[in-house]
């Protein structure tokens, strides 16, 4: 697996490989929601995650992040 664009952990890695390899282009996985969209050769990876922002501050309160990835994949 590749990252083309935008950015995964290596949890998040082990997710998307493990979603994909069900065959499926959906799924949840801890505090995190993936989905999957299939382009040519390249995967879109969607993570929606309820966090503080990437900078978090004191009194912020908890909302909805949508983080996105491209990623080359080969079954």
């Amino acid at each position: 697996m590749k990252v083309l664009e935008g950015h995964l952990t290596a949890t998040d890695k082990k997710a998307v490989k493990a979603i994909l390899d069900k065959g499926l282009f959906s799924g949840r996985v801890g505090k995190a929601d993936y989905f999957i969209g299939k382009g040519v050769n390249v995967f879109y990876v969607s993570k929606m995650v309820i966090d503080k922002g990437l900078i978090p501050v004191v009194g912020s309160k908890p909302r909805l992040s949508t983080y996105k990835s491209t990623i080359e994949y080969a079954q």
